[in-house]
């Protein structure tokens, strides 16, 4: 039997911990979604952050999916998807971006995408007074440029971002908004699903072919 000393018992429990990530201590934000076995297109949800203006703050932020559901993101689902959360801001003047860096977690709460990074710098200028969309930060988890692809079917359970917002008091915030985006011109690649009990593939093909067989065996019949 080994015996260990206070500091070694405190660093073994801390070792134990330290798996959970990050986003452990992360404040939630809820994003309210329903199960859908397809969604085709973008979704603009709105969320409740606490944030109520842009002093300068650091935070650590949960963006969890209600009722414990994910994303399922299809091998057909465009590699562009990403998601995001917003700001509505209102007011006049040049504003900085948030730097920081974020990810989305899977069912461990562990990362499962690249960590992409926000570097700090002027984001813009208003023209006048203007109410505007404000990114506090974004993922394409289909994106790794270690492995240069994902296993398929692919489930997102949240995303968490680490950032410092700017000091700037010449913009209120109005609300909030989180994204599912998925920007491609090809409808196939649009689609992606909310689950738990989604299909494993997000293909339309194979369900056309079933329907215009049948219907030319229908034509075949009553010819």
């Amino acid at each position: 039997m080994i015996l260990m000393n206070t500091p070694q018992k405190l660093l073994l429990a801390f070792a134990a911990i330290l798996p959970l990530g990050a986003s452990a201590w992360a404040t939630p934000i809820t994003v309210p979604v329903e199960q859908a076995n397809r969604v085709r297109g973008p979704l603009f949800l709105p969320i409740e952050t606490g944030i109520t203006s842009l002093d300068g703050q650091t935070l650590s932020l949960n963006f969890g999916f209600s009722n414990d559901l994910f994303v399922r993101l299809f091998s057909s689902t465009t590699k562009s998807f990403h998601l995001s959360a917003t700001l509505t801001l209102h007011g006049e003047g040049k504003f900085a971006r948030p730097f920081g860096s974020g990810y989305t977690f899977g069912a461990n709460g562990l990362p499962d995408s690249p960590i992409f990074t926000y570097a700090p710098g002027i984001a813009g200028s208003t023209h006048g007074i203007e109410t505007f969309s404000y990114s506090l930060g974004f993922v394409f988890p289909l994106i790794d440029p270690a492995t240069g692809g994902v296993a398929f079917p692919f489930d997102i359970y949240g995303m968490h971002l680490d950032i410092t917002l700017p000091n700037n008091g010449h913009f209120q915030v109005l609300g909030a908004q989180f994204a599912l985006f998925p920007p491609s011109s090809k409808s196939w690649e649009q689609v992606y699903a909310i689950g738990p009990h989604v299909p494993e593939s997000g293909g339309t093909l194979p369900l056309f072919a079933i329907g215009l067989l049948a219907m030319l065996g229908f034509q075949r019949k009553h010819g």
